[in-house]
């Protein structure tokens, strides 16, 4: 074994001297405590952004990818004459009309999302009423008490 080493050694122009350099002693540091996770309370916001931005990017460069592929195919349709390219050029407008579509729906959903989430932000930040008071007489609380009844009873 130490004839192959020395051989190598030789062919590669290694000294055994350079072999013996030490290497630089290294601190190893200890690993603090691993504390448990802090889940944010907005991190579904912060999901939905993230999705509703991919998405939208994702659908936009499908629509300029589809751009550039309906130019090429329109070229050559008019080019070759042939039936089959018109053809597949009305599928690949169709389906980028279709591609629009959802972008836009998408935008709608994002707008029913950023309701709901400022409804539930309102009602959870909103006023609770522990003692409701009655500003009144007491003869226009009991006509209030009669017509609540009334329809009840309908």
């Amino acid at each position: 074994m130490s004839d192959v080493k020395d051989h190598l050694d030789e062919l590669f122009g290694i000294d055994e001297t350079e072999e013996a350099e030490e290497t630089p002693k290294q601190e190893i540091i200890p690993a603090e405590e691993h504390l448990p996770a802090v889940v944010e309370e907005d991190s579904r916001d912060r999901d939905i952004e993230f999705d509703y931005e991919l998405s939208r990017e994702t659908h936009r460069d499908l629509l300029d990818q589809g751009q550039e592929a309906l130019t090429r195919l329109l070229k050559v349709a008019e080019e070759s004459q042939h039936p089959r390219a018109y053809e597949v050029a009305g599928q690949l407008l169709k389906n980028l009309s279709d591609m629009t579509d959802k972008l836009m729906a998408l935008h709608e959903k994002r707008k029913k999302l950023e309701a709901e989430a400022a409804k539930s932000n309102q009602m959870a930040g909103g006023v609770t009423v522990d003692k409701a008071v009655f500003v009144g007489t007491t003869s226009e609380l009991l006509k209030e008490i009669k017509n609540i009844k009334h329809e009840i009873d309908e």
